[in-house]
């Protein structure tokens, strides 16, 4: 199976029902799908959304994907955290009692 036309093609899995399809695109775009007729010709389906396929000479199927869905994240705000390098520490001692020792 080869699929041409979005940004990133995440996953294609062939089912009873037809064909699923995950992936990332930036705008709306067409793909362009290479799979045998029994994988495509009941059902396509990219990120869950059902499209509508055509069949084209060469057995290639085709179909448009519209622009991806916008969103907003919320602020992120109050976060805590612990630096994660204490040996760049101006305050770091790097003797013996700095480390843990191992006793498995």
């Amino acid at each position: 199976m080869f699929v041409q036309g979005p940004y990133l093609v995440r996953s294609a899995l062939v089912t009873k029902q037809g064909l699923e399809l995950t992936g990332d695109i930036a705008n709306a775009t067409s793909i362009g799908i290479f799979a045998p007729k029994s994988a495509c010709s009941s059902s396509v389906k990219w990120n869950g959304i059902e499209l509508k396929v055509k069949q084209e000479k060469g057995g290639m199927w085709t179909a448009q994907l519209s622009k991806a869905r916008t969103f907003s994240l919320p602020a992120l705000s109050g976060w805590k955290y612990t630096d994660g390098l204490p040996e760049i520490q101006t305050t770091y001692a790097a003797t013996s009692s700095a480390w843990i020792g191992m006793s498995n």
